[in-house]
């Protein structure tokens, strides 16, 4: 049965478990997808400067004005939330990285992170666990390349569980292209004359901590993991995190 589609109450009303026509098309026999109430009238419609709806379907966003002041009609975490927009329309954006815990604005404070909005990437943005490993009798990189050009600080943290093996060590090394020849990291002697000693963190009980290193202007870092003694059979897991601090 066609209904006019216009808001009110519709004709044609039955007592419950009687046998109703299907109002579901408009006069002109085209199908209607609005949302309606137990009697019919319009319920899912907006109208733009009207009062915000509480229920149903609107199309529009509700108007917030961007005056130094808490936002209103604040939700419980989890909750359905009106999307906002500013008095004109203009939708609120902000920047937070794909997970949503990292942003260039400082809640904590109410500032903005100038050194973050210069580097588009985030803080921490290169958080990245890697999985526990068995410990090998030669020199076996430990989560692939690590990404640092963007970045001035690597921190590397480290949980070692020993086994058979009475010697492990973390060797990080420099590597200017993926593929390219690694440079060991190195100390150079005070003096006229400069002596370079390779770094390496030696291992010979179960250890947990950690390394940092100043990685600006190197494009990639790797870190491999060698035992020596006995038959290797320990663990290794380790934690990269890359920051602009």
């Amino acid at each position: 049965m066609a209904q006019e589609i216009q808001g009110g109450s519709k004709v044609g009303v039955a007592p419950e478990t009687r046998a109703v026509h299907v109002a579901g098309v408009d006069a002109a026999g085209l199908v209607q997808n609005l949302l309606l109430g137990a009697d019919g009238s319009l319920t899912g419609s907006g109208t733009h400067g009207s009062t915000i709806i509480a229920t149903g379907m609107p199309a529009l966003h509700e108007a917030k004005d961007f005056d130094n002041a808490v936002f209103p009609n604040v939700v419980t975490e989890g909750q359905f939330v009106r999307p906002a927009s500013s008095l004109y329309g203009v939708g609120y954006q902000m920047l937070t990285s794909e997970s949503g815990d990292q942003s260039p604005y400082d809640s904590i404070d109410n500032a903005l992170n100038i050194k973050l909005i210069g580097h588009p990437l985030n803080r921490y943005q290169n958080v990245e666990v890697q999985p526990a490993t068995v410990v090998t009798a030669a020199e076996t990189t430990i989560g692939g390349n690590i990404p640092t050009a963007q970045f001035n600080t690597l921190v590397v943290m480290f949980d070692y569980s020993i086994g058979d093996e009475t010697l492990y060590e973390l060797i990080p090394y420099a590597v200017a292209v993926a593929g390219g020849d690694e440079h060991q990291f190195g100390e150079w002697t005070v003096g006229g004359t400069k002596t370079l000693t390779p770094i390496k963190f030696s291992m010979t009980t179960s250890t947990t901590g950690y390394f940092m290193f100043n990685v600006t202007g190197i494009p990639i870092v790797v870190v491999k993991g060698d035992a020596t003694g006995g038959t290797p059979n320990g663990t290794v897991q380790l934690t990269y995190i890359l920051s602009n601090n």
